[in-house]
């Protein structure tokens, strides 16, 4: 879909937030591309085509904020776990204080 993880905010909801322009910018864009066809296709007399358009359309945009909060989501937890780098052989959390063993060594 269009819209990326890293335009959004992490604690977005249903409606994704945006934290920066890029965010922004994908509002805005679906916005044009659902109302500007469907004025157009108003202003040459049509009365069906707009009406589908709008509700194709609308669904489409619906599906797409819904799949980027579901990716936002998935983004969210991956990056609450927890990583032990191999620059460091201690590790302290909150429950657990882990000493790395270097298997070279044994």
């Amino acid at each position: 879909m269009f819209g990326n993880p890293d335009y959004f905010k992490p604690e977005s909801k249903l409606i994704p937030k945006p934290r920066r322009r890029s965010g922004w910018a994908f509002y805005v864009c679906w916005l044009g591309a659902i109302v500007i066809p469907s004025l157009c296709m108003v202003g040459m007399g049509k009365v069906i085509e707009p009406i589908a358009w709008f509700l194709i359309s609308t669904i489409w945009f619906s599906v797409d904020t819904l799949v980027t909060s579901r990716n936002i989501k998935r983004k969210a937890e991956l990056e609450k776990l927890f990583f032990i780098g191999e620059e460091d052989s201690h590790v302290s959390t909150q429950n657990y204080d882990l000493n790395l063993r270097n298997s070279s060594s044994e």
